[in-house]
Formats: structure tokens, C-alpha cells, sequence
């Protein structure tokens, strides 16, 4: 299964959603396999052919956004359309504080505005601040390694030699 815990949960509970919105349940007198084979069919059109296939990202927003489609929630199959963009929003702000992206978004496309950047330029921000970040991160946590043995070295010297 290649979807997290709380993804299976989601997707357990927004399918009971959709059955009962479509009316898919006992009490309306579909059997389990008919039930089932409605899930095998919305699986399908999201493009998998059974949950444990489901990828964590792209593929549970597609997924996500069938189940808003059969519970006729509007406001979801938006959510779902657009979460690729809202993680890669989340994302730069994870990355760098606002200030600096800032900067190279008004350098570079003009806008400090996330919303007005396209797909593409987003995904070349996060990048760009990935590649940047990630020397100064490493180079902090060798500072931090360096002190903590530094401050090991010391008390161990204090122990040996107290005076």
C-alpha cells in the first residue's frame, strides 16, 4: 500500500460519503460485491485498477477528486484539482521565509505574489530555493555536530583533568 495511514482513513471515509450520496448502501439493497465493484469503477477512472496501486500525491488527488464528483461537492473536486499547486506553495514557504523567496520571485517573474505564478514557475521556485537551501543546511548541521563534540571533548577533559 503505497498510501499513508490517514490517506486509507480519508479515503475509507469519503468512500462511505459517496455510497451513501449515491445511495450504494445495504439499506437501499446493493450487496458488498456491487458496492465493491462501484469502488473498482471510481479507482478506474481515477486510472488505478485497485487502492494499494494509489501514489500518495498525484494520484490520491485524482482519486479524492472523483469521490468530491459522486458526492457532488464542488467545493472538493476544486480542493482536489488544486492540491498539487497548494503543496507546492507549502513547500516554498517550508523552504525559505518569505522575505528571501520573495526576492528571487520579484527578480525573477516579476511578482511576489504566489497565486499569480503559473504551475511551472512554482515548481521552479521550489526547486531553485531546494538547491539553495540545502548547502546551508548541511554546512549548519556540521556546525552543530562540531560544537556538540566540541562540547563533549571538553566536559571529558574536565573529568580527566578537573584542575
Amino acid at each position: 500500500m503505497l498510501l499513508r495511514p490517514k490517506q486509507q482513513n480519508r479515503f475509507w471515509a469519503e468512500w462511505q460519503a459517496a455510497c451513501r450520496a449515491q445511495g450504494w448502501t445495504k439499506e437501499n439493497g446493493f450487496s458488498s460485491s456491487e458496492i465493491d465493484q462501484c469502488r473498482k469503477r471510481l479507482l478506474a477512472i481515477a486510472g488505478f485498477t485497485s487502492l494499494t496501486l494509489v501514489d500518495p500525491l498525484a494520484g490520491f488527488d485524482r482519486v479524492l477528486e472523483q469521490l468530491a464528483i459522486l458526492r457532488t461537492d464542488l467545493s472538493g473536486v476544486h480542493s482536489a484539482a488544486t492540491m498539487a499547486r497548494t503543496r507546492l506553495q507549502y513547500a516554498i514557504r517550508a523552504l525559505a521565509d518569505a522575505p528571501y523567496w520573495q526576492a528571487i520571485t520579484q527578480d525573477r517573474f516579476g511578482t511576489t505574489d504566489l497565486d499569480a505564478l503559473t504551475d511551472d514557475q512554482l515548481t521552479q521556485l521550489r526547486n531553485t530555493l531546494t538547491v539553495r537551501i540545502r548547502p546551508l543546511r548541511k554546512a549548519r548541521k556540521q556546525t552543530v555536530a562540531a560544537s556538540r563534540e566540541s562540547a563533549a571533548v571538553s566536559s571529558v577533559e574536565e573529568i580527566v583533568n578537573p584542575f
